[in-house]
C-alpha cells in the first residue's frame, strides 16, 4: 500500500472519534431534558414505585432467608423436649378419664409433636377412637396408630393369658416395659415395686412433668389397681 493511502485511511479514522463522543454526548442530553421535562408529581409517582419494589424484595429475601417465617423445619415453634412431655401427659390423662377408653391397653408416646399409639383393642371402633381422641389433645400434631384389631379367638386368648400371669412380677415388668418404651420417660432413675396390684414408684427427675407423667403411664397399665408415686425431684 502506498504511504499516501494510509495517510489518507488514518485521517478518516480519527475524523470518527469526535462524531462518537457527539453522540454519546447527544444521547446523554437527551436522556437529561427528559428527565428535566418531568413533572414533579410524576417524579414523586417514580420514586414511589422504585420504593415499594425495594421493600418488596427485602421482604422475599428475609422469607426466604428465615426457615420459621418461610414454613421451615423451626417454623412449628417446638422448642424443647418438655412440649412432648406436657402433651404426653394431657393424652395419657384424656385416655384415664374417657369411659370408651380407660378400660383398653393402650400404649403411648409422643415425639416431636407426634403421637404414636400402640396396644390391642377388640374393635376397629376402638381403634379409631382411640386415633381421634389423640389428635384432638393439646400439643399433638399428628398421630402413628399402630393399635392391632384382634379378632374373638386371640382375645380369649389374651383373657386367659392375662388371669393366669395377673400377679405382681407380671405389673411391675409391665410398667417397667411401658416406662422404657416412651422416649420422655426412658431415661429416668425410676424404681417400680408392685404388692398386691398396687405400684409403688421411686427415684429422682429433673422436674414435676416428668413424676406425674410416670404417674399416669403406671396407673394406665393393666391390672394396676392404684399407683403410689413417691417420686421426687432432683436438689438444685
Amino acid at each position: 500500500m502506498k504511504l499516501s493511502r494510509k495517510v489518507t485511511l488514518l485521517v478518516a479514522a480519527l475524523s470518527l472519534v469526535p462524531l462518537g463522543a457527539c453522540a454519546d454526548q447527544e444521547s446523554d442530553t437527551t436522556s437529561t431534558e427528559a428527565q428535566t421535562q418531568r413533572t414533579p408529581q410524576q417524579t414523586q409517582q417514580a420514586e414511589q414505585a422504585q420504593a415499594e419494589r425495594t421493600s418488596e424484595q427485602s421482604g422475599n429475601d428475609a422469607a426466604y432467608g428465615n426457615p420459621a417465617q418461610a414454613g421451615g423445619i423451626n417454623g412449628s415453634g417446638r422448642t424443647s423436649n418438655f412440649d412432648d412431655i406436657e402433651a404426653h401427659i394431657r393424652l395419657e390423662t384424656h385416655y384415664a378419664t374417657s369411659d370408651e377408653l380407660s378400660a383398653l391397653q393402650i400404649d403411648t408416646d409422643v415425639r416431636d409433636g407426634v403421637a404414636y399409639l400402640s396396644g390391642e383393642v377388640e374393635s376397629a371402633a376402638e381403634r379409631e377412637l382411640a386415633e381421634r381422641e389423640a389428635v384432638s389433645v393439646e400439643g399433638i400434631l399428628s398421630v402413628r396408630n399402630n393399635i392391632r384389631v384382634i379378632g374373638d379367638a386371640e382375645q380369649a386368648t389374651i383373657a386367659e393369658r392375662l388371669a393366669s400371669t395377673a400377679d405382681d412380677a407380671r405389673i411391675t415388668a409391665t410398667v417397667k416395659a411401658r416406662l422404657l418404651a416412651s422416649e420422655n420417660t426412658a431415661g429416668l432413675q425410676i424404681n417400680v415395686d408392685t404388692d398386691e396390684q398396687v405400684v409403688t414408684l421411686k427415684g429422682n427427675v429433673d422436674d414435676d412433668a416428668e413424676r406425674e407423667l410416670a404417674g399416669l403411664i403406671a396407673a394406665n397399665t393393666s391390672g394396676v389397681k392404684d399407683v403410689r408415686n413417691e417420686v421426687t425431684l432432683k436438689p438444685d
